[in-house]
């Protein structure tokens, strides 16, 4: 079987309840697979509507929340070998710009360890 014909699912936990760095792994999973000259021309994928799981629809504004969040997850991950996801018809996905706060928000979380975690983005949907 040849590379273009794998696709890793390196699995996505809800961005809401990571305290055990999930994202971060994930992320880390999609650079190492990009980085060796061993995996060239895999696929990557994931379940893109398991990462805003159980999160509100929208935030305290009545703006979207869950389009952002997915959104700036695609904007880390793309460029690191994601080109496939499960995801949800009804979303506006777009590559976010770098101020953008649910960009900032999911960079936040990957910095954070633990609780700190589902705190950022508590306060980014409050």
């Amino acid at each position: 079987i040849s590379n273009s014909q794998l696709i890793f699912d390196p699995g996505i936990a809800p961005i809401g309840s990571d305290t055990e760095g999930i994202l971060a792994m994930v992320i880390e999973a999609l650079r190492s697979i990009h980085k060796d000259p061993a995996f060239a021309g895999v696929h990557a994928s994931v379940g893109l509507s398991n990462f805003t799981v159980m999160l509100p629809p929208k935030r305290a504004d009545g703006s979207p929340l869950k389009s952002p969040l997915e959104s700036a997850f695609l904007t880390v991950a793309v460029p690191l070998g994601l080109d496939f996801v499960i995801g949800s018809v009804k979303r506006k996905y777009a590559l976010l710009d770098p101020d953008d706060p649910a960009l900032l928000c999911v960079k936040d979380v990957l910095a954070l360890k633990g609780y700190d975690c589902v705190m950022r983005v508590m306060e980014y949907y409050s």
